[in-house]
């Protein structure tokens, strides 16, 4: 699938028409919008990133929440240039702190697998909703996404009930924007 097509079946999902000349600005505003309200409630430092990704993709204004994150940790950068501190190997650990990435303390997992899981875990939730459909039994369904994905049942089980409700609102949003026969 090629990075255009999955913005559109992404787009679907959400209600909007992608056949409409200004899809792609309305599903990035849309994206930004909620990135943003995530980020007030989870500072994660991958977000910010991620919603400048999107805005420059979706040829709309990078919001001024973004800018101002990285305008902060520029900041921070600059201040540690100027200090001339960590120089060599703690260097790098010290940026990487700086931005906000590194595990939570020994054996914790780090910003960008927590992102990447809690992508993982909504795809999980609706493969469960579709296989449900299919096989009729939601025990059945979740082993079967368990072997597919290759995680335990337990992590799909997680993962279906923190997401039950986003996952049926795309799968909802996403037949409402089908083409009826």
């Amino acid at each position: 699938m090629t990075f255009e097509e999955a913005w559109k079946h992404e787009a679907a999902q959400h209600g909007i028409d992608v056949s409409a000349p200004d899809w792609r600005q309305t599903f990035a505003t849309l994206a930004v919008n909620r990135m943003a309200e995530t980020f007030e409630d989870d500072p994660n430092p991958i977000i910010p990133w991620q919603a400048l990704r999107v805005a420059v993709d979706g040829s709309i204004d990078v919001p001024n929440w973004v800018i101002m994150y990285f305008h902060t940790r520029g900041k921070r950068l600059n201040d540690l240039l100027a200090r001339g501190e960590h120089r060599g190997k703690r260097e790098a650990e010290a940026v990487g702190k700086i931005l906000g990435f590194g595990a939570m303390g020994k054996g914790g997992t780090s910003v960008a697998r927590q992102t990447l899981n809690k992508d993982r875990d909504l795809i999980l939730a609706v493969h469960v909703l579709g296989e449900t459909a299919l096989i009729g039994s939601r025990t059945s369904a979740i082993l079967a996404v368990a072997e597919r994905f290759g995680v335990s049942s337990d992590t799909v089980e997680r993962a279906f009930a923190a997401n039950k409700a986003k996952a049926k609102a795309r799968i909802d949003n996403f037949l409402e924007q089908a083409p009826h026969q």
